[in-house]
């Protein structure tokens, strides 16, 4: 049986996610196939970076979907092109309207932290890893061709101002997936009349992935590795399979007739589980002609290729 799996790895500052992952994939069993991460960690940034093995990257629209937390500190002092301090700053705060923030009320600070959070409109970030064109938005600004996309909607589901001593403002946030904080930071500096950027970011989770169980490069270099079986952080609802449609799942068919139209809609994903109740992978429901049918779109024995 193939292993399908998720690693928590902690990315150190300084290093861009893609080439971490170059740098620890040769550290990593050799049957851990198609490495890829989900999502991105600006190299300034450091923290819980997901990855996933043989066929898991297939999961990636439900990682996406898990809320994403963050320990941020900001600069008032000015802002940068790349919106972080690994660049200069171009543009300076002025200095009166830094005094008048430090010295403001703690009541019309909370106002403009509960006016951002819920709902939030964000284009990403100039010097981001977003793709226009096939090529990163970073590559079309170093280039001197920035690329504006449209804002998307993004959420704003916890954001707490923990210290300040000026110019610095510690901060901790709870996004959704493509929030750029250092924008967000952006954006909450300018309701004040000043300019921002990032000093520090950590991830310290996605979802239910935490930064205090995050491996570390010396441990994954030692073999000291724990996957995690996707089903077990995914929640998903499942459907148990007796032997003959097992030995038929794992080999790619569809199962008909088997399942009720009103218990199931089209295109919903289900784990996968034999008699004993051991996870198999991941299905989808499908409506193939007149019968509703369970086609196969990731196996624990081989990836399913899809069509």
């Amino acid at each position: 049986m193939a292993d399908v799996g998720i690693l928590n790895l902690y990315k150190p500052p300084g290093i861009s996610s893609n080439f971490f992952l170059t740098k620890i994939k040769k550290f990593l069993p050799k049957d851990y196939l198609k490495v890829g991460h989900f999502g991105t960690l600006d190299p300034m940034a450091c923290g819980v970076l997901l990855i996933g093995y043989n066929g898991a990257a297939r999961l990636n629209s439900f990682v996406l979907q898990m809320p994403k937390t963050y320990l941020a500190v900001g600069s008032c002092l000015g802002q940068t092109v790349t919106g972080d301090r690994t660049e200069e700053i171009s543009d300076f705060s002025d200095q009166a309207k830094i005094l008048e923030y430090f010295s403001s009320s703690i009541d019309k600070k909370d106002f403009i932290v509960k006016n951002l959070i819920g709902e939030y409109w964000q284009a990403p970030h100039l010097f981001s890893a977003a793709k226009f064109k096939g090529k990163s938005l970073y590559a079309w600004a170093r280039s001197g061709r920035p690329i504006v996309k449209e804002k998307q909607k993004r959420n704003i589901y916890q954001l707490e101002i923990l210290r300040e001593r000026a110019p610095y403002i510690l901060f901790k946030v709870t996004v959704s997936s493509g929030t750029y904080v250092r924008t967000l930071f952006e954006d909450y500096c300018r309701e004040f009349g000043l300019l921002g950027h990032l000093v520090s970011l950590v991830r310290l989770s996605v979802g239910n992935f935490n930064i205090s169980d995050s491996l570390k490069l010396d441990e994954i270099k030692s073999g000291n590795i724990f996957p995690i079986n996707p089903s077990s952080i995914i929640s998903l609802p499942q459907i148990n399979l007796d032997e003959n449609e097992r030995v038929k799942f794992i080999h790619g068919a569809y199962l008909f007739n088997r399942f009720a139209i009103s218990d199931y809609s089209d295109g919903q994903h289900l784990w996968v589980r034999d008699a004993n109740g051991q996870c198999l992978g991941l299905g989808q429901i499908a409506f193939s002609g007149e019968y509703l049918a369970l086609k196969p779109v990731l196996n624990w024995f081989r990836p399913i290729d899809q069509n």
